[in-house]
């Protein structure tokens, strides 16, 4: 049986525990190619909008989301879909990013533990299976401290 690539993700991912802002020209940073494709799942949040508006004149962008972004830059191509949906899958065939922000999940510990795991675990897993399966050179996952549940003393 072939191994699932998502099996030693050490070997494929770097995690870094602190957030560095990209400088003011993320194209020079990153060494961006002119029409390089960026997709970013979970958009219409904050941390999503901020990544959308610096790296906008750098990248084609494009963003899933459940919920619609009024006011989103003229070039961003919103998708709202959830990403739990087949049609979640149409979005990396229609848009072949050549990189991935993933900011999608749900985050407070009193939500539906299942729509939790479904999204944060589930969701994450297709977003990394997609986007080796389309070739994405690149793959940013950015979660939060809900990842290590609740502290026995709070």
């Amino acid at each position: 049986m072939a191994r699932s690539p998502l099996e030693g993700p050490e070997q494929l991912f770097h995690f870094t525990p602190a957030y560095t802002p990209p400088p003011a020209d993320a194209r020079a940073h990153r060494g961006a190619e002119p029409g390089e494709k960026l997709l970013i799942t979970g958009i219409a949040g904050g941390q999503g909008r901020l990544i959308a508006r610096r790296v906008a004149d750098s990248f084609q962008i494009a963003g899933v989301d459940r919920v619609p972004w009024q006011g989103a830059p003229h070039n961003v191509r919103l998708h709202v879909v959830d990403l739990r949906k087949r049609k979640f899958e149409d979005v990396f065939r229609t848009e072949r990013p050549d990189a991935v922000v993933h900011l999608a999940f749900v985050r407070h510990f009193r939500s539906d533990p299942e729509v939790r795991h479904e999204v944060n675990v589930l969701g994450t897993k297709k977003v990394l299976e997609y986007a080796i399966a389309q070739g994405v050179k690149r793959i940013v996952v950015v979660s939060s401290s809900y990842v290590y549940g609740a502290l026995p003393d709070n």
